[in-house]
């Protein structure tokens, strides 16, 4: 696999900058910061009335440990829902390139070179912007860390695509994002794969599971950018 086209990779570059387009877009709204405990346990309690309970019991061990709930920005979307994060996606600095010793780190788990083009991937940015719900922490969604992505591979070696080993996750496919299951670039051909979290919910064997996304990263990259 070739290294990303030059103009891709400054569209990529200028498009990062901006932190409100750095990640996927999601058609939210800022809604506002709130502080009060109770207000966002009745925000939880219109959207969905078994919703209260979990988050008035992480409230409560919060208090029982002496701690209080940070500023949650809010995020209100076009379907009725909303999403809260102790987070500012706005404020997040963006990951600076990823080092020689963290690829080679991941070389080493991986017992091959990283292709040209995921090298390229990884000096823009060392994850936490791009498509995809997979988070970097300080970073925000998109792709996964370097680092990350070790730590997620082996978590899939150790339980297989399915959760309960039965099936051995495949050698050739490098977690580096999500969507709803593990989004992989095919080392042996450059494709990107996904892998469908709820294959079984879906009637779909662990092999189904696995489609072919885009054909290649700069692919995916180029539908990124226009979007």
């Amino acid at each position: 696999m070739t290294a990303l086209p030059p103009a891709l990779v400054a569209a990529i570059s200028a498009r990062i900058r901006d932190p409100g387009r750095r990640h996927d877009p999601l058609g939210g709204t800022p809604g506002g910061v709130v502080t009060d405990p109770e207000e966002l346990i009745a925000m939880f309690g219109r959207l969905s009335p078994e919703a209260e309970g979990p988050f008035r019991g992480v409230v409560a061990q919060m208090a029982a440990w002496g701690q209080k709930m940070p500023p949650m920005h809010v995020t209100n979307y076009p379907d009725g829902t909303f999403g809260a994060s102790s987070e500012d996606a706005d404020a997040l600095p963006l990951a600076a390139p990823a080092s020689e010793a963290d690829i080679a780190t991941l070389e080493r788990k991986i017992g091959r070179k990283l292709p040209a083009d995921l090298r390229a991937l990884y000096a823009i940015a060392d994850g936490g912007w791009g498509p995809g719900t997979a988070y970097t922490q300080g970073r925000g969604s998109g792709f996964q860390s370097l680092e990350a992505v070790g730590n997620v591979l082996d978590d899939l070696r150790r339980r297989g695509p399915g959760y309960t080993g039965e099936h051995p996750w495949p050698a050739h496919l490098l977690p580096i994002a999500d969507t709803t299951g593990p989004v992989s670039y095919n080392l042996d051909t450059g494709e990107i794969v996904a892998f469908n979290d709820y294959y079984f919910d879906d009637g779909q064997t662990v092999e189904e599971a696995f489609t072919v996304l885009h054909p290649s990263l700069a692919a995916w990259l180029e539908e990124w950018v226009a979007s």
